[in-house]
């Protein structure tokens, strides 16, 4: 009963051509057969703020047997930490892809020296230097979405809670200490969202033709030095994938908006809203501009990506990828955009089983060298992903 409630069959993941398809659905089987699949992956990582780490991930996932791609069920803990000991960060994720869609996300973070570069591009463009420095936060935070299937078609209506708890102590002389922006000795913020999801793909993670798409709207409030600060917040997000006369090579395209209507808390701003609640600068949107230094009230990125496929072995379960990505954005502080932040990345990804993916990047974003200066120079961001740049 638990399987036919909750597998439902994606495009993407009809049998194959050649292989019988049942009379009907998996959502009708009682019992489904499954595959299951385990990639552990320890590596490297760090970044000029915070220095050389290294962290574990892990992949488990399953998918009925009559799937081609993808997975109904993936589970992915996750523990990162550098190496003096300035930053550390544990989570653990949950999806699970069907008619009803399931998504939740657990973690904590500590930063012993977090950056803080004022809220906007205008802000962020400008490297403060030690200034962006010296503040300790540690806190806790976590969402969990469910999404139900309209009837056959790939549209998805979801439901979102969503919390984070910060302790902050602001460096002495820092800009955080300066600006004194909304919780900047810490809070507790929280929303709610109702939103629409589209998934119109050929297969699962890494697509190759057809469009994904969501947009929420959401509400909520911070909890800080005693008052109540309401917010309401708009998010959508639209990518598009086409075949360049073969499935080897593909160009994606991206288009991200998001704002908010009311004060955010410092730090909620480098988060969009989602069912999976994207860090920017981290390993997508703005991913040349760095994880901790893009905060603002608001959003605006376009990205394209070119990415061939370079080989692949082991009957196709293991294909190892090339992905070229390019990015304009604009990063807001109340309604004024600032200026534009682009971005270019490289990466080789790796997919596994047709399941997982892996993705070291280096990203580029240019920034300028001094404050009334509009010159700008292109710093590198080195980073490790377990999704696409899209």
């Amino acid at each position: 009963m638990l399987a036919a409630l909750l597998c439902g069959a994606p495009a993407w993941a009809m049998p194959a051509e050649g292989t019988p398809a049942d009379t009907e659905t998996p959502s009708a089987e009682p019992h489904i057969p499954h595959t299951w699949r385990l990639l552990v992956i320890p590596f490297p990582a760090g970044n000029s703020t915070d220095g050389l780490g290294f962290g574990i991930a892990a992949d488990v996932w399953r998918r009925p047997v009559a799937w081609t791609h993808g997975y109904d069920l993936k589970i992915r803990p996750y523990a990162w930490t550098t190496i003096n000991g300035n930053r550390q960060s544990i989570s653990v994720q949950v999806e699970r892809r069907g008619v009803w869609d399931l998504a939740g996300r657990i973690g904590f973070r500590r930063q012993s020296n977090l950056p803080y570069a004022g809220s906007g591009g205008g802000d962020v463009v400008f490297p403060w230097g030690d200034v962006e420095l010296g503040n300790q936060t540690l806190g806790l935070s976590g969402f969990a979405t469910v999404s139900r299937q309209l009837n056959t078609s790939p549209w998805f209506l979801y439901l979102q809670a969503y919390v984070r708890w910060m302790d902050v102590a602001p460096g002495e002389g820092a800009l955080l200490a300066q600006r004194e922006p909304l919780a900047e000795e810490g809070g507790t913020y929280f929303d709610v969202s109702a939103g629409l999801f589209v998934d119109h793909t050929d297969q699962w993670p890494v697509p190759t033709a057809g469009y994904m798409g969501e947009v929420d709207l959401r509400v909520g409030a911070t909890l800080a030095n005693g008052t109540v600060s309401p917010l309401a917040g708009l998010h959508g997000e639209l990518v598009y994938w086409w075949s360049l006369g073969s499935p080897r090579w593909v160009v994606g395209a991206r288009a991200l908006v998001e704002h908010s209507l009311g004060e955010r808390p410092f730090f909620e701003q480098d988060v969009t809203g989602g069912r999976l609640r994207d860090d920017l600068g981290s390993d997508q949107a703005l991913s040349g501009y760095g994880p901790g230094r893009t905060r603002g009230d608001g959003v605006v990125a376009v990205m394209v990506e070119l990415r061939p496929e370079l080989v692949s072995f082991a009957k196709d379960n293991v294909k190892i990828l090339l992905s070229l990505y390019a990015e304009e954005a604009f990063l807001f502080r109340a309604w004024d955009p600032g200026p534009h932040m682009p971005s270019v990345g490289v990466a080789p990804m790796g997919v596994f089983w047709r399941g997982a993916q892996l993705r070291p990047f280096i990203a580029w974003g240019w920034r300028r060298k001094e404050h009334e200066d509009d010159r700008r120079v292109a710093l590198p961001q080195v980073g490790i992903s377990f999704v696409d740049p899209l």
